[in-house]
């Protein structure tokens, strides 16, 4: 009996997980319509952490992947959406040391890593951790 047990909890889990149950999905913005398409080109980086930022990021979204600039230094990774959520693999980049920017681009690159839900705000792409946290926010 034990074991019929067992073997029907590990199937209901597996069906669970399968089918997304007991995942919530995050709301999408009134008028958005929220898909990988949307995301796609070029894009300026504006904000990273609720502070406006001119240090020359950027950001090219195409193909299932995003490169750009952080101002210094070069980098891309991989990506995945579902509804308004994004998941960014881990980063590849240069490593040249630009002093001057050196803080933006930390922060730039640990956000990029961090985010999980997307926006859009006007012509504004926002990426957040949670919704309404402005981790990194984009122009076009």
């Amino acid at each position: 009996m034990r074991q019929r047990q067992g073997i029907w909890l590990a199937a209901l889990v597996v069906a669970l997980a399968a089918t997304g149950a007991g995942a919530e999905e995050p709301a999408v913005p009134d008028g958005a319509k929220l898909d990988g398409a949307n995301l796609d080109g070029d894009w300026r980086l504006v904000g990273v952490q609720g502070q406006a930022v001119d240090a020359g990021g950027t950001l090219l979204v195409k193909d299932g992947h995003v490169s750009g600039s952080t101002g210094c230094n070069r980098f891309r990774a991989s990506f995945t959406v579902t509804g308004a959520t994004i998941k960014v693999a881990p980063v590849a980049a240069t490593k040249m040391y630009c002093q001057d920017r050196a803080k933006v681009e930390r922060a730039y690159l640990a956000a990029l890593e961090t985010v999980t839900v997307f926006e859009f705000a006007g012509d504004k792409l926002i990426l957040n951790y949670q919704p309404g946290d402005k981790m990194l926010e984009f122009a076009r």
